[in-house]
């Protein structure tokens, strides 16, 4: 009706590496023989503000039909390339610069900006990136901190689950 399905799978076996991996190893270790990963290639990232969110470039998304994407929740007109044509540098850092300069131009001055679930997936457009209400974000910021301490003060024990479970090494 959509487009749209599903696939059940009750079991999976496991069939080799895959060509398109050994054909990606081979590619990498004949580039690092002809030295092309030497520092002397090396280009400076653009800056990219950290935020509670993920950060461009520690992972690649790829699509059923092998585009490269940003993010698994990037618009489909954002692709950074294929695993035909590999990745379009250029794309990468257009994308990345409209958006430092539509977003995150003024998240230091934004007093939760470490903690700020703006990215590039929640504020992507078809016109480019666009943010929301900063304030909007800080007030539920302040109210998620509200909640936090006064569940705290009506029982400091309310977190010790969390804090046994992922060993953050508090007493309770």
């Amino acid at each position: 009706r959509d487009g749209v399905y599903q696939i059940y799978c009750k079991a999976m076996k496991s069939d080799g590496i895959g060509d398109l991996y050994t054909k990606y190893e081979n590619l990498k270790k004949q580039l690092q023989l002809e030295g092309l990963f030497d520092e002397k290639y090396k280009k400076k990232i653009p800056f990219m503000p950290y935020t509670s969110t993920c950060i461009p470039g520690t992972k690649i998304h790829v699509s059923t039909e092998g585009e490269f994407y940003i993010c698994e929740k990037m618009d489909c007109d954002k692709s950074i390339g294929s695993y035909k044509e590999g990745l379009n540098y250029t794309k990468i850092v257009d994308i990345i610069k409209n958006y430092n300069s539509s977003v995150s131009k003024n998240c230091y001055k934004c007093p939760i900006y470490r903690v700020c679930p703006y990215c590039m997936a929640t504020t992507g457009t078809q016109k480019g990136f666009e943010i929301g209400d900063c304030n909007e974000m800080i007030n539920l910021f302040i109210m998620q901190l509200c909640i936090t301490f006064t569940a705290l003060e009506n029982n400091h024990n309310c977190f010790k689950h969390f804090a046994d479970r992922y060993d953050w090494g508090l007493d309770f």
